[in-house]
């Protein structure tokens, strides 16, 4: 069973995610990259760190690149291609990693409706409701909750907000005529709230 793996050093401070059977392969694998991406540069310390269920279940779209049986170093190609995994000495076919991003997702919970809003803190995002739902039921939504979660659940016709968040934008998902989410700005009129 293959098993997600981070691998940090001198050579590559930000971690290198590996995926193999276990550490021992995972440092192999990580090695053969360094031979090809860094030549002549010395390996030194590393530091293998596998991945956990917990975390794994986090970011679905590294865990679908486990499902795919491949060993290898994996290379971000956007949200919707996700992770590719690639022998370590093939060339870098994407970034290693996702680029941060400084807007955060929140769920937003008023008991009627459970509304994804994005922001860069818990109380924008509680304020960014409450502009939505003035506008869409008349009262702010004073009762609801508000939580984090993670965007690497968004999915499918969700995938697109993740694209917004790495735009900058913040404000509240909303599906579009193609069937696809975007974040629009929270005083936007909600077509599908009458």
């Amino acid at each position: 069973m293959l098993r997600v793996f981070q691998i940090t050093s001198e050579v590559a401070p930000a971690p290198l995610t590996v995926i193999a059977a276990d550490d021992d392969r995972a440092s192999r694998i990580f090695r053969s990259w360094v031979e090809r991406h860094h030549p002549g540069e010395l390996v030194g310390k590393t530091q293998v760190r596998a991945v956990g269920a917990n975390e794994l279940a986090l970011q679905p779209q590294l865990a679908d690149a486990v499902g795919r049986g491949v060993e290898g170093v994996t290379y971000w190609c956007g949200h919707r291609v996700g992770y590719y995994v690639a022998a370590p000495h093939e060339p870098q076919l994407g970034a290693l990693r996702p680029a941060a991003t400084l807007v955060r997702c929140f769920e937003v919970d008023d008991e009627a409706e459970v509304v994804i809003v994005f922001a860069h803190t818990s109380e924008h995002a509680r304020e960014l409701f409450d502009v939505w739902n003035r506008l869409a039921y008349g009262d702010g939504g004073e009762n609801a909750t508000v939580e984090e979660m993670s965007p690497w659940l968004l999915r499918g016709p969700q995938v697109t907000l993740r694209e917004d968040m790495d735009a900058g934008l913040t404000g509240v998902g909303s599906v579009c005529e193609d069937g696809f989410w975007r974040i629009f700005p929270a005083d936007h009129e909600p077509t599908y709230v009458k």
